[in-house]
C-alpha cells in the first residue's frame, strides 16, 4: 500500500508539472517528452515518459481548452503492467513565455551570481565566491571554472577576451576560447559599470569618472585616459565615437570619444523618470527610465536628441535589452524592480507597444536577448525563458470597457469613448435604453481624451501622444497616423484644422491637422504645472494646469503663444470649459469656480462652490453644469 500511496502521489506531481509545463505555451502541440533523468518527478524510471495530446493539437493563445492526453512510459512496469493511462478533460489556458531551461543544478549549490554574459551562445556566470563559470547553451554541457581570489563583480566581452572586475579591485583578461587568465591590473576606487567599443575599455568609476585601458593584447592591458563626468551616472554604453550615459539627473548625456584625449559632452536629454540604463543600436537609444517606463529617443545628431516614444505601463524598468531577429523584427526586453521581465514591439519606435510578459519569483541582476530568447540572471540561478509565444490575446469586442471610461463624444446618435484599458469605444446610443457597442480600436497607450473631427477620431492616448484613428465605418474603425508628444496626451480642443492638446507635463501643443496623415506640431509650451485639461474661445486658450491653476494664454499666433493672465486660488486644476464669457473650473480638492473671462488677461472670480468629493471634471448643458467627482 506504501509503495501504491507514493505512486500516486508521483504520478500527481507528473501531472501537475506537465500541465504548468503545457500551460506557459501557446503553440501547436503534437507531442512533449519529459526527460528521463527528472526520476524525482516520474517514479524510478530512467526512460523519457512522452506526452501525447491527442484532440485538438492546437489551443488557442488565451483560450481555456479541454484536452485529452495519453501518458507513455509513466508507470514503471514493476507497478502496474500497463504503459499508456489517458488523461481527459485537462484544461490548459496557454499563457505566453515560459522557463524552457534553469541552469541551477547544473551551477555548484550556493552560487550567489553577481554577473553574466552570452557570447556566441556560451554562458558565463560571475559569482560572489569569486568563480567565473562557463557553459554552453544547451543540454548536458560541461561546466568549466576559473576561480579568483575575491567576488567577481562586472563581465565585458572584448574582441576575443573576457574582462572580468574584481571587488578587490582587479581587471582580469580572460583568453577564449581557451577560458584561462592572461594577464589583470589593478584599478582605484568603485567600478560600478565597465563597456568597450572595439577599441577601448570604459570603466565608470565612483558613478562620475570614466576610465579609458587599451586592451589590444592582454600583455599592454594599461591605463590610456581620464574623464570627469559633470553629472554622475548609473550605467555605460559605448557605440563607436560615443559614450552614452544614464543619469538619474539628467537623462541621457551623450560624450564624444572620438579623441580620448579631449573626451567632451555633446548633448543630453533630460527624460521624465530616472535613467538606470542605456542601450543603443541603430540610431535609437532605449532608456530603463525607472517609474517612467521605457523612453525611445532618436541619437542620429547626439548634440540635438528628441523624444521618438515610450511606454510607461512597465512598472519601474531598471534594465533592457535589443534584440533584432532573423524575420527583421524589432524586440526589445525589459525588467522591473518587481522582477517582471516584457517583451516590446518596437517596430514603430514613436509607440513601443507590449508583446507577452513573465513575472519571475526571484530578484533579476541581467537580462539579455537573441533570437526570441532571453537569458536571465537571477540571484542563484539563470533561466532560459522562451519568448517565442508574442501574441497577445484580442480584446473583448462585446462592449467591456475594462473600466477605464475617461472621457466621450456624441455625435449623430454615435458615441464615441475614450478608456484608459482598451482604447476607442464605438456606440449606438440611437435608443439610449439599448445602447449597442459596435467596435473597438485597442490604441497602444491609454486613452484620456477624444475629439472628432470629419470621418476621424483624435485620441489623447497619454505616452503614446495624439492618435487619429479614421471612423468613417463605426464597426471598422481603422488607425491613420500619430504624433509622439513630450508628455502625456490628454484632452484637447479643436478649431477649424488647428488642435489645441493639452499633454499634461508635456504642457500643451498647437497642432495643424490640415492633414489628418501627417499633423504637424507648431508650437509647444512647457507650463509650469501638468496640463490636465484645454479649451479655446476665439483667440484665448485656457490650460487646467494642476498646482499652477488656470493659465491664459494669448495664441492668435499659433507659433508664438503668450500667458497673458493666471488664475491661482490654491489646489490642483483638472478640468475646464468656457461658455458665454465664463470659465468653469474644477479643482481636484477645492471645487468649483466660475470666473468671468469677457477681458482674459483680467479674469475676476465670480463664484465658488465645494464638493463634497475630488472634481475632476466638468460638463455644460444648457444652463445646467455637471461636476464629475471621484
Amino acid at each position: 500500500m506504501q509503495i501504491l500511496k507514493n505512486y500516486r502521489i508521483t504520478y500527481f506531481c507528473t501531472l501537475l508539472f506537465f500541465l504548468i509545463l503545457l500551460s506557459n505555451s501557446s503553440r501547436s502541440f503534437s507531442e512533449i517528452v519529459l526527460p528521463g533523468n527528472l526520476s524525482n518527478l516520474v517514479a524510478d524510471t530512467t526512460t523519457d515518459t512522452v506526452v501525447k495530446p491527442i484532440s485538438p493539437k492546437i489551443v488557442r493563445y488565451g483560450k481555456q481548452t479541454n484536452i485529452d492526453l495519453v501518458f507513455e512510459n509513466l508507470i514503471p512496469e514493476n507497478l502496474i503492467p500497463k504503459k499508456k493511462t489517458s488523461v481527459t478533460r485537462a484544461v490548459l489556458s496557454p499563457g505566453g513565455p515560459f522557463v524552457a531551461r534553469s541552469l541551477k543544478t547544473t551551477l555548484p549549490p550556493l552560487s550567489v551570481i553577481n554577473d553574466s554574459l552570452v557570447i556566441n551562445n556560451r554562458i558565463f556566470a560571475a559569482t560572489k565566491n569569486g568563480n567565473i563559470f562557463s557553459l554552453q547553451n544547451k543540454k548536458h554541457a560541461k561546466l568549466e571554472k576559473i576561480h579568483l581570489s575575491s567576488p567577481v563583480l562586472r563581465l565585458t566581452h572584448f574582441q576575443s577576451r573576457l574582462f572580468a572586475l574584481t571587488q578587490a579591485g582587479f581587471l582580469v583578461s580572460v583568453k577564449l576560447p581557451d577560458f584561462k587568465v592572461e594577464n589583470k591590473i589593478r584599478v582605484d576606487g568603485n567600478i560600478t559599470d565597465i563597456a568597450n567599443n572595439g577599441k577601448y575599455l570604459y570603466l565608470l568609476q565612483h558613478n562620475n569618472k570614466l576610465l579609458i585601458y587599451a586592451a589590444h593584447t592582454a600583455s599592454k592591458l594599461r591605463l590610456v585616459a581620464q574623464h570627469k563626468l559633470k553629472t554622475p551616472a548609473l550605467a555605460i554604453f559605448v557605440n563607436k565615437n560615443y559614450c552614452y550615459l544614464a543619469s538619474a539627473k539628467n537623462g541621457l548625456v551623450t560624450l564624444d570619444i572620438s579623441n580620448i584625449n579631449a573626451i567632451h559632452e555633446s548633448g543630453y536629454f533630460k527624460t521624465s523618470g530616472i535613467a538606470k540604463n542605456v542601450v543603443v543600436k541603430d540610431k535609437l537609444a532605449y532608456i530603463a527610465d525607472g517609474p517612467s517606463g521605457l523612453t525611445v529617443l532618436d541619437v542620429s545628431k547626439p548634440d540635438n536628441i528628441t523624444l521618438l516614444g515610450s511606454n510607461n505601463k512597465l512598472g519601474t524598468v531598471s534594465q533592457v535589452a535589443v534584440y533584432q531577429s532573423a524575420a527583421q523584427l524589432p524586440r526589445i526586453l525589459v525588467a522591473n524592480t518587481d522582477n517582471k521581465l516584457t517583451l516590446l514591439d518596437i517596430d514603430r519606435p514613436e509607440a513601443p507597444s507590449i508583446l507577452s510578459s513573465h513575472q519571475s519569483i526571484d530578484t533579476i541582476k541581467k537580462i539579455f536577448f537573441s533570437k526570441q530568447t532571453a537569458t536571465v540572471t537571477l540571484s542563484n540561478d539563470i533561466q532560459i525563458v522562451d519568448f517565442s509565444a508574442e501574441i497577445t490575446p484580442p480584446i473583448n469586442s462585446e462592449g467591456v470597457t475594462l473600466g477605464g471610461s475617461r472621457r466621450a463624444v456624441i455625435k449623430n446618435n454615435i458615441m464615441y469613448v475614450a478608456d484608459w484599458f482598451s482604447g476607442l469605444h464605438i456606440y449606438d446610443i440611437s435608443d439610449p435604453l439599448n445602447m449597442r457597442h459596435l467596435s473597438n480600436y485597442h490604441t497602444k497607450g491609454s486613452s484620456k481624451g477624444i475629439a472628432i473631427k470629419d470621418d476621424h477620431a483624435f485620441v489623447g492616448d497619454d505616452d503614446h501622444g495624439l492618435q487619429i484613428i479614421n471612423i468613417k465605418d463605426p464597426y471598422n474603425p481603422f488607425w491613420v497616423s500619430e504624433l509622439a508628444t513630450t508628455g502625456l496626451a490628454y484632452t484637447m480642443k479643436i478649431i477649424g484644422d488647428i488642435l489645441y492638446l493639452a499633454d499634461h507635463r508635456g504642457g500643451f501643443h498647437i497642432i495643424d491637422i490640415t492633414d489628418f496623415k501627417q499633423p504637424k506640431r507648431l508650437s509647444t509650451v512647457d507650463t509650469p504645472g501638468k496640463a490636465w485639461a484645454i479649451d479655446v474661445d476665439k483667440n484665448t486658450a485656457f490650460i487646467a494646469d494642476d498646482l499652477s491653476g488656470l493659465l491664459i494664454f494669448d495664441v492668435s499666433s499659433d507659433k508664438n503663444p503668450k500667458l497673458i493672465a493666471q488664475f491661482k486660488p490654491g489646489g490642483f486644476a483638472e478640468d475646464v470649459k468656457i461658455r458665454d464669457g465664463k470659465a468653469f473650473v474644477t479643482f481636484f480638492d477645492s471645487g468649483l469656480y466660475i470666473l468671468d473671462i469677457k477681458s482674459p488677461a483680467n479674469p475676476k472670480l465670480l463664484s465658488h462652490i465645494s464638493i463634497p468629493g475630488n472634481a475632476r471634471g466638468i460638463e455644460l448643458e444648457n444652463n445646467m453644469r455637471g461636476v464629475f467627482e471621484c
